[in-house]
């Protein structure tokens, strides 16, 4: 008797797992479903539902950097800080959320911490175009000048032809004083896109200086 008992007890604790689980997918769908169609203030609540609903599950990494992502959209930068934070905190190399935390670090001007980001993903992914891109530029910002040209010769080596790779050289080339190379560059970039203004206009600049 006291076997049988086990048993159900056993039937229903199964049936119970089994309904929390089909309701966790079914409504990290909906949530995701929601994002996918731009309502985003729906989707936000969603996702906090899911993570509400099984807080240890393992895919609430996936979840948290989904809700940031959502969050971000809506333009609530502090609160998609946290949540990739979170994210993070359950699988530190989530590359698109790196790069994510990386790109708000950047717009609060919290260079040291955008650098950190970038670097992590290109230690996951060392051809990533956009950490590449990001953290030359902000290695030349903050006149880490030598570690730029690395990453600017870095991106151009998996990129050849790539604008921003090039543009970031040239400058950097006129940072460093080298106003042959920079020249040369600037050149370049002007017979590929005749059309642009701001190259001549910046091509007369680094003239100017190296006067």
């Amino acid at each position: 008797m006291r076997i049988f008992f086990l048993l159900i007890a056993l039937l229903w604790g199964n049936v119970g797992y089994a309904q929390v689980s089909v309701s966790y997918e079914t409504l990290l769908d909906s949530a995701m479903t929601a994002s996918a169609s731009n309502r985003l203030e729906v989707a936000e609540q969603l996702y906090k539902q899911v993570l509400k609903m099984d807080p240890s599950n393992k895919g609430n990494s996936l979840v948290w950097g989904n809700l940031g992502s959502v969050q971000q959209r809506l333009q609530k930068t502090d609160d998609a800080l946290q949540s990739y934070t979170m994210a993070l905190n359950l699988t530190p190399n989530l590359t698109p959320v790196l790069e994510q935390r990386a790109g708000i670090y950047q717009d609060k001007k919290d260079y040291g911490r955008a650098m950190l980001d970038y670097s992590a993903v290109l230690d996951e992914d060392p051809t990533n175009e956009v950490a590449l891109v990001n953290r030359a530029y902000l290695r030349m910002e903050q006149n880490m000048l030598n570690e730029a040209r690395l990453d600017f010769e870095g991106l151009l080596a998996h990129y050849p032809l790539h604008r921003q790779g090039e543009l970031g050289l040239a400058i950097l080339s006129q940072k460093q004083k080298r106003y042959k190379e920079s020249a040369d560059r600037f050149s370049v970039l002007i017979d590929r896109y005749p059309n642009d203004p701001k190259l001549y206009e910046a091509r007369g600049n680094m003239e100017r200086e190296s006067m």
